[in-house]
């Protein structure tokens, strides 16, 4: 794929917010604004690690930063800001950003994830669960409230942000929480209460629903987990059904659920997860 650092910046850019509407979570949403950029945006200059380095949050971070950098109306003025105490790290502050126009300070954690709906799950907000079962919306929504934010309250962030000349006091909180969403294919019309429902971004099958002749006749890509932000209409490279059975058998076998790129016509393009359990 050429340019991919480009349309992993564009992915993670376009990717929504979780939610419109902060009385559900009780977290003020971040929504980054439109900035101007170009194909020929030199990403390898900026950040060459990115190419071989970086799971996905540290990655979507440092698109956040360049983002910011981008941006006429923030200012980075702290990032990754380690929280010590008697050298035992209490955690880390993502973001401390100026919104230029009002100057205010904004301590903003970032986000980015990717869940499926569970419908056996007998909680609405615990459907949300990711591709591998690993980890929950509900379960970060409790981190962020729980130890994130209140982080900020701990002398040693107050010390630590002294040399800003920042009152941790008078420090706006908010959450920059993109995610794309996954449902049973079922339920792709369906709407759901909590989320943001731009947010629905595919669906996921298990290995038999695989099997079935409807699959045997399109184009497939199995993308990078770093590639998981784009859209597959940047990929210039597509496999036969049969030529990716290997790959998906071997990632199942390691309880690992891939995403995968369809492509049906030459303007016709889907994102599911073939799920392992």
């Amino acid at each position: 794929m050429q340019n991919s650092l480009y349309y992993q910046f564009i992915g993670f850019l376009q990717t929504p917010s979780l939610w419109k509407n902060e009385e559900i979570f009780n977290l003020e949403q971040f929504n980054t604004p439109q900035i101007k950029l170009s194909p020929s945006h030199d990403f390898k200059s900026v950040f060459p690690e990115l190419d071989t380095q970086y799971v996905m949050g540290k990655r979507m971070e440092i698109f956040f930063k360049e983002f910011i950098s981008l941006s006429p109306t923030y200012k980075t003025l702290a990032s990754n800001l380690q929280i010590f105490r008697k050298k035992v790290t209490l955690g880390e502050i993502d973001f401390i950003l100026q919104d230029l126009p009002s100057l205010q300070i904004i301590h903003l954690e970032l986000v980015y994830k990717f869940y499926i709906y569970d419908p056996s799950i007998l909680n609405e907000i615990d459907r949300w669960i990711g591709p591998n079962r690993k980890d929950t919306l509900q379960q970060k929504i409790n981190k962020l409230k729980s130890k994130q934010f209140p982080l900020v309250e701990a002398d040693e962030t107050r010390s630590a942000l002294e040399s800003y000349q920042i009152d941790t006091s008078k420090l706006d909180q908010k959450v920059c929480f993109k995610a794309k969403l996954f449902v049973p294919k079922e339920m792709l019309e369906n709407g759901f209460p909590f989320i943001n429902n731009e947010c629905i971004e595919g669906y996921y099958l298990k290995s038999k629903e695989f099997e079935t002749k409807e699959y045997s006749a399109n184009l497939y890509f199995i993308p990078s987990k770093r590639n998981w932000p784009v859209h597959p209409k940047h990929n210039d490279q597509w496999y036969s059904y049969s030529e990716i059975q290997e790959e998906l058998s071997s990632s199942l076998e390691k309880n690992k659920s891939p995403l995968i790129w369809r492509k049906i016509s030459e303007d016709t393009w889907e994102s599911f997860f073939l799920v392992w359990w």
